[in-house]
């Protein structure tokens, strides 16, 4: 079952040169998935970019790490020497 996009304006291009090896190989996986090939090769990128963001950008923990990282949060450790003249520097 393909997923439906919702219909927003596509009035963005962009421009690829590649083999035609590459392109061929795009083209066979795009008949496989009944897509043309347009909408194949932005679902792919589509797909691939949200997933390097969110690599990229959200946290996953463990139970057990959660639990240490909101004990951290309520009591953090006081300050060290190296933090302190860290902070220092980075003030002036």
């Amino acid at each position: 079952m393909q997923f439906q996009e919702p219909d927003f304006a596509k009035d963005e291009r962009i421009s690829l040169r590649i083999d035609r090896h590459t392109k061929e190989l795009i083209e066979q996986a795009a008949a496989i998935d009944h897509r043309s090939l347009t909408s194949f090769i932005v679902a792919c990128a589509k797909e691939q970019a949200q997933l390097l963001i969110e690599r990229e950008t959200i946290m996953r923990l463990k139970k057990q790490e959660w639990d240490r990282f909101m004990d951290a949060l309520a009591d953090p450790p006081k300050p060290n020497a190296a933090l302190k003249k860290l902070m220092r520097e980075s003030t002036q």
